[in-house]
């Protein structure tokens, strides 16, 4: 019975089991049958959108879920986007949408990459389980969204609002469907990667144009595209064949393809090859093509068939011809090009920046540019670059570059940057011109300037037919026009220029022959009229030619000139009226005035004395050089005086002393330096002043004597009779006197020889016959002979008397005279006197002993001054000392 019993109770038990285990097959093959159905529809999935949509729909009665969301990572931001949602009423929606990583529960797992399952109670707890909690539900799991390499896609989660919990089988089956869910996106994913590859590709092939052709060895057979037709210019319907194919070809690019298609034809020939070419179209247009193919091959290594692909290339081949030209201009430059990367690394440097800096190409491609930056200069770098990184261009910067020897070069530098095909800047190329000659050209200018500012005179210049390019603070003073209202204008209609001469002509001699010179009229600013003495000079600068214009005010030397002219009228004419002989004449000696007393004085007229040499060559004869020099050196004595006396030659052959004046009267304003000559016929004058001086020396000396004679008188007198001395004395001072009264009675004209020696020895008559011996034939002596042989008488009496024979007791005097034919001799000869010498100095009685006889009788006088005593000899013509008989 307990057998049975426990028989019994045992069958229920294995009921249950059976049940329990086939409802757990059932679940299994549900399940199975699901993740079919789900997989099937997740395959027919036709947009993203529909995969979440789709699971959710066999998942939804199993879990009971009210709620489910699909995200998928945004890999851009990292954030969570919302693609699928079901049972988020609007008002918790917008917050649902995106997520961050980490935020609610969704956030959470995909942080993680781990599963976040929570029951009722974990909701009700959990901060980061708001969203879910706000929803109403009490049973939650999320699963994230795997790629096969482990990448987060997404999430995907459930959550129901009838159960406190979902069971580890459900949650392991939810993972089971997410896993098939998260392959359906990476099919998506890869799709659209593909689509997207395809489309680009084909974009590609459009906008480059390529064409593509098949080639069978076998039967010949050649296929084109209809792009290749196209870019061969053949029509479609024209079948495709290498015969067709050469005669498209340019005739000089036929042999090379020939030998390109006969290698594709040699075992063990290149596979992959590249062959350019010309073709020429129906129009005559010449078209550049580029062929790339393969060649395929059997065991034995023989082509069994080519394909490639062609596209154009005439735009790439004239961007060659222009880059080789522009290699070309480059290369030839005389500016330094230099390409550098945005970093300041130097990646060309052509043959001018060689010969600008010393360095060859190979120690500056790879180098930083910085190398030729002074120190101080860095910066300027830096601000270079900034702009090139904004695509900005530097245009002209003025600066300094240091060469390989250390030199200072000043250089304009122009950068600009350099785009790749998307427009980006990958560099920059830089043009670097050496500016360090117009630098020092525009340091010159600029210190000319200067000192053209320092000048008094009006210095501008101008374009020829432009306007005014400099205007200097002598021209702003002069003419009242600051630099700023003169600059660009025409310098003639600024200044309402007159001029003597078409301005036209002007500027076209300064073209021709480079200069100017004259004077102009200009008006100023505030209306004034001004004479200007304007010059003008060529100048060029940078190609440019310019008038160089430098202007002196002379309006008030104009007026002063002016002036001076009429007074010269006024001088000339008193000056031709003066009684006064008077000359006017110039530096160039040209005589410009005479007057009148000048002419009549002299005899001559005015055409005869045109110039100085006409005046010295009929004036003085063969001394006119020496005069014509004269005159010259007293020309740049300035304004002094010169005072002269000198004989001239009137017109009738007379001479006349005349007294020059001569003065300087200045500088006129055309250059010339003017002289006046004031003359005096002073010939009557001066005869009678020297008349009157030789009267006043010879009464001098003859009282010098008259003393000397009493003198000796006295000292003979008292030495022979000094008894009777008062008587002797005064005898010899009667007979003194009656010499004189002989000599003044006939005005010594006419006296003969003997009356003449007696007088002149009258103080000595009581030695004639004894001491002194006269003798000699009875002649008469003129005027001028009487006076002389006189004088010397006298002089010779006086000497002896004083220091010769009759100055002591014993001496002799023998005078004698005769002639012989036409000459006239007479003698004086002292013996047993005082010895004698010839004197130390020659005094006035000496001169009349010597040369005063000489001179006026024309004759030889021989003085001997011998120890026993002097001897006096006079030789001359009869004609010139005695009296016409």
């Amino acid at each position: 019975m307990a057998m049975s019993l426990h028989k019994d109770k045992r069958v229920p038990f294995h009921i249950s089991e059976r049940r329990r285990a086939e409802d757990a097959l059932r679940r299994y093959a549900e399940r199975q049958a699901m993740l079919l159905e789900v997989t099937s529809d997740l395959i027919r999935a036709s947009e993203p959108g529909e995969l979440g949509r789709k699971t959710f729909e066999h998942v939804r009665s199993a879990f009971g879920a009210v709620v489910c969301t699909n995200y998928r990572l945004d890999p851009a931001t990292h954030r969570l986007r919302l693609v699928f949602v079901h049972g988020i009423p609007p008002e918790h929606l917008e917050g649902a949408r995106s997520l961050e990583l980490g935020q609610e529960y969704c956030g959470t797992a995909a942080a993680s990459l781990q599963p976040l399952v929570a029951d009722k109670q974990r909701i009700a707890c959990d901060p980061n389980g708001g969203l879910v909690r706000e929803l109403g539900a009490t049973a939650y799991a999320c699963y994230p969204l795997k790629a096969s390499d482990g990448r987060l896609l997404g999430t995907f989660a459930v959550a129901s609002a009838t159960r406190e919990s979902f069971n580890d089988d459900e949650v392991a089956w939810l993972g089971t469907i997410t896993n098939f869910l998260a392959q359906g996106w990476e099919r998506f994913d890869a799709e659209e990667c593909l689509r997207v590859s395809e489309e680009r590709l084909r974009l590609s092939q459009e906008a480059a144009g390529l064409g593509h052709w098949d080639y069978d060895y076998a039967s010949g057979t050649l296929v084109w595209s209809e792009q290749t037709r196209k870019l061969l210019g053949v029509e479609p319907a024209v079948p495709a064949s290498r015969a067709l194919l050469r005669s498209r070809v340019h005739p000089e690019d036929r042999p090379r393809l020939e030998e390109h298609i006969a290698r594709g034809t040699r075992p063990g020939s290149d596979h992959i090859r590249h062959f350019d070419f010309r073709v020429v179209m129906a129009n005559g247009a010449v078209r550049w093509l580029e062929d790339q193919d393969r060649v395929e091959t059997n065991a034995a290594g023989m082509p069994v068939r080519a394909v490639g692909v062609v596209r154009d290339i005439t735009a790439r081949k004239s961007a060659e011809e222009v880059q080789a030209r522009l290699a070309a201009i480059v290369t030839s430059s005389a500016d330094a090009i230099v390409g550098k990367t945005l970093d300041g690394i130097v990646t060309s440097w052509n043959k001018a920046a060689e010969r600008m800096f010393g360095y060859p190409a190979g120690e500056m491609i790879g180098q930083s540019i910085r190398r030729l930056i002074p120190s101080d200069r860095q910066a300027e770098e830096d601000m270079i670059l900034g702009c090139l990184a904004r695509g900005d261009r530097v245009e002209h910067h003025e600066t300094v570059r240091m060469a390989k020897d250390g030199r200072t070069i000043d250089v304009s530098v122009t950068c600009s940057p350099v785009r790749d095909a998307e427009g980006r800047v990958i560099g920059a190329s830089k043009i670097v011109r050496d500016i360090t000659a117009r630098k020092q050209a525009e340091a010159l200018l600029r210190r000319q300037a200067d000192l053209l500012n320092q000048s008094h005179d009006a210095i501008f210049t101008w374009k020829i037919s432009g306007g005014i390019t400099y205007w200097s603070r002598g021209a702003e003073l002069l003419y009242g026009y600051t630099a700023e209202e003169a600059m660009g204008r025409s310098s003639h209609e600024l200044l309402r220029t007159l001029s003597p001469v078409p301005m036209r002509e002007i500027e076209a001699q300064i073209a021709r022959e480079g200069s100017w010179y004259g004077e102009l009229a200009h008006t100023t600013r505030d209306g004034r009229t001004i004479v200007v003495e304007s010059r003008h000079v060529r100048v060029s600068y940078d190609g440019e030619t310019y008038a160089l214009e430098t202007n002196r005010d002379i309006t008030a030397r104009k007026q002063a000139d002016e002036a001076l002219r009429k007074s010269e009228e006024r001088f000339r004419s008193s000056l031709l009226h003066s009684p006064l002989p008077v000359a006017l004449f110039d530096d160039q000696e040209q005589v410009l005035g005479i007057s009148q007393s000048w002419l009549e004085q002299t005899g001559y007229s005015r055409e005869e004395l045109r110039c100085i040499e006409d005046w010295t060559a009929r004036a003085y004869g063969e001394r006119s050089g020496e005069v014509r020099e004269y005159i010259r050196e007293v020309m740049p004595t300035g304004a002094d005086a010169h005072s002269r006396e000198r004989i001239i030659r009137t017109k009738d052959g007379h001479e006349r002393l005349w007294n020059f004046v001569t003065s300087s009267l200045g500088t006129q304003s055309d250059g010339r330096r003017l002289f006046i000559c004031v003359a005096q016929d002073v010939t009557e004058r001066n005869a009678h002043e020297e008349q009157i001086h030789l009267l006043m020396r010879e009464a001098n000396h003859r009282a010098k004597n008259m003393l000397s004679l009493v003198q000796a008188i006295a000292r003979q007198t008292a030495a022979r009779d000094p008894e009777d001395f008062i008587g002797r004395f005064t005898e010899r001072i009667q007979a003194l006197a009656a010499n004189q009264d002989l000599l003044v009675r006939n005005e010594w004209q006419g006296v003969d020889v003997e009356d003449l020696v007696r007088a002149q020895l009258a103080h000595f008559a009581d030695l004639v016959g004894s001491r002194i011996a006269v003798q000699g034939p009875n002649v008469r002596l003129n005027a001028a002979a009487g006076q002389a042989i006189g004088l010397a008488l006298h002089e010779l009496a006086t000497n002896a008397g004083k220091y010769g024979a009759l100055s002591t007791g014993r001496g002799r005097v023998d005078v004698s005279w005769g002639t012989d034919g036409d000459a006239l001799t007479m003698s004086w000869t002292e013996h047993d006197g005082p010895p004698v010498s010839p004197p130390e100095r020659r005094g006035f009685g000496s001169t009349v002993i010597g040369s005063m006889a000489k001179a006026t009788v024309g004759g030889e006088v021989q003085l001997d001054y011998a120890p026993s005593g002097l001897m006096w000899r006079l030789t001359c013509p009869a004609a010139n000392s005695l009296e016409p008989r």
